[in-house]
């Protein structure tokens, strides 16, 4: 019954654990597309200035 309940919690922990992850990596993933974005955006902007 305790090996039960602990393989339960671990994999329950495990789990939150992937998802405290993934919301981190989105969030990262998210910040960096934007900065690419813009710097993207602001390097066609100063060649097409020039």
């Amino acid at each position: 019954m305790l090996d039960g309940d602990l393989v339960e919690s671990s994999s329950a922990y495990l789990v939150h654990c992937f998802l405290c992850y993934l919301i981190y990596f989105s969030l990262i993933y998210s910040v960096l597309c934007k900065s690419v974005f813009s710097f993207i955006t602001l390097y066609h902007a100063s060649s097409v200035s020039k």
